[in-house]
């Protein structure tokens, strides 16, 4: 299996090639609830995340909502 080089939350990662942001949340074992992703400073819609693949240097931040008052 073919693996790149992305930047998440600040930290290299090496993940599988090909990879969908849908599919890096169950590589990673996070939950999709209550998460924003943004790569390279675009923030991605949940609705295209079974399509937006992830290629080599994106910058990706995965940020989770934390309700609160």
């Amino acid at each position: 299996m073919t693996k790149i080089k992305i930047l998440l939350n600040g930290e290299s990662r090496e993940v599988p090639e090909n990879l969908s942001i849908k599919e890096l949340f169950i590589f990673l074992d996070l939950s999709e609830k209550h998460c924003a992703v943004e790569i390279n400073k675009e923030i991605i819609f949940k609705t295209n995340w079974d399509k937006r693949l992830l290629v080599k240097e994106d910058k990706v931040e995965i940020v989770r909502a934390i309700g609160g008052g």
